[in-house]
C-alpha cells in the first residue's frame, strides 16, 4: 500500500511538471508572435516624457546629444524653442553646457527627440 501511494505521487508530480513546462512553452511563443508582428516594438513605458538637464556630447555626425547619460536621436522632425526669444533654434545652435528639456520618445530601441526647448543662459 505505501508503495501504490509514492508511485501515484511520483506519476503525479511528473506529470505536473510536464504539462506546466508545455503551459509556459505555449506563453513564451504567444509572447514572441504578438512582438514579432509588423510594426510593433516592445515599449517599456517610455513614451510622451521629457529630461531636463545639460548637455553633456554633441555628436554632429549622427545627429544625437547626451543629457543625463542618456543619448538622445535627434530627428528632422524635431522641434526646437528658445525661452523668451522669437529667433529660431536649430540643431547647430545647441552648445555643451547648455540647459534643455527634450520631450522625447522610445522608437524602435532609442530615446528620439520630438522637440528641444533651451533655457535661458
Amino acid at each position: 500500500m505505501k508503495y501504490k501511494k509514492m508511485i501515484f505521487l511520483f506519476f503525479f508530480l511528473i506529470s505536473y511538471s510536464i504539462t506546466s513546462l508545455a503551459s509556459e512553452k505555449e506563453k513564451m511563443s504567444l509572447t514572441k508572435e504578438r512582438l514579432s508582428g509588423a510594426g510593433i516594438q516592445p515599449s517599456l513605458g517610455l513614451e510622451n516624457i521629457f529630461l531636463e538637464g545639460t548637455i553633456s556630447l554633441i555628436e554632429k555626425n549622427e545627429r544625437r546629444i547626451v543629457i543625463r547619460d542618456q543619448s538622445i536621436l535627434i530627428k528632422s522632425q524635431t522641434s526646437f524653442t528658445r525661452e523668451n526669444s522669437s529667433v529660431p533654434l536649430s540643431f547647430q545652435d545647441l552648445k555643451i553646457g547648455s540647459e534643455i528639456r527634450v520631450d522625447v520618445a522610445y522608437e524602435k530601441g532609442e530615446l528620439t527627440a520630438s522637440s528641444i526647448h533651451q533655457f535661458n543662459e
